[in-house]
């Protein structure tokens, strides 16, 4: 099933009122995020630290138990190649 069909099926899924999180369990922080969106982009960004909000994660890891447990559903694209296609994608998108 791709992952479209994935989302549909959430959508369509009788008595579910929850969030359900469809990310990459991998762990990660902003600012790792932020360094490997501005070398894939190749942008000159600088990243700008703000104080962060009281409840805010330090480190970024969804809990997908849901997702696998009610859609059968795991990533199976790892975050790096999955931010190069986004790039890709908005890149031949804005052109």
């Amino acid at each position: 099933m791709n992952q479209l069909a994935f989302v549909v099926k959430l959508f369509f899924k009788e008595g579910l009122y929850q969030p359900i999180n469809l990310g990459n369990p991998a762990p990660i922080n902003m600012l790792e995020l932020a360094k490997e969106t501005i070398e894939l982009t190749q942008s000159k960004s600088q990243v700008e630290m703000r104080p962060l909000p009281g409840d805010d994660p330090k480190q970024r890891e969804p809990m997908i138990e849901k997702a696998e447990k009610i859609l059968g559903w795991k990533p199976v694209v790892d975050r790096r190649s999955g931010l190069i296609k986004t790039i890709e994608y908005f890149k031949s998108t804005l052109n």
